[in-house]
């Protein structure tokens, strides 16, 4: 549970689950619920530009979301001094009410202001992470692939 400022408490249940297939493969689940509070900080705004965001009016709510992940894990140490790190993550994710930030021209300057967009922002995706370790060095490889919509 939380309590932003300026908004009522939020309940934000989460559960998950992580079973031990054998010694080099596990299985994790887990889903929940998150909100974010409105703030000028945003994943659309420009530090710089940051000076041009006006104020949001009260009619802004938090953005609500529900999601879930499940992944799959292998570990393993190969030759004796070689150890292999393979995660694959399946992931989903829907926002209720999503900010957006919107241009708006007061003469001669433009601003900006956030508001919420009306319905659902969605998406889903896979990530794969492999990590490759022998002594003191380490290779990371890393990709995710994300579809969104709304």
């Amino acid at each position: 549970m939380d309590k932003p400022r300026g908004y009522p408490f939020q309940i934000l249940p989460r559960i998950g689950a992580i079973y031990r297939v054998s010694e080099e493969i596990g299985l994790r689940a887990s889903a929940g619920m998150g909100y974010k509070a409105a703030t000028i900080f945003s994943d659309q705004s420009d530090p710089c530009a940051i000076y041009q965001i006006l104020p949001s009016g009260g009619d802004i709510v938090p953005e609500k979301s529900v999601g879930g992940e499940f992944d799959i894990t292998y570990n393993a140490v190969l030759f004796d001094e070689l150890s292999l790190d393979i995660d694959r993550a399946l992931f989903f994710a829907r926002v209720k009410n999503p900010f957006i930030l919107q241009t708006q021209t007061i003469s001669p300057q433009q601003f900006f202001s956030m508001s919420n967009a009306g319905g659902y922002l969605s998406s889903w995706g896979a990530e794969t992470d492999i990590k490759l370790t022998y002594a003191d060095m380490q290779v990371n490889i890393g990709y995710t692939y994300t579809d969104c919509e709304g």
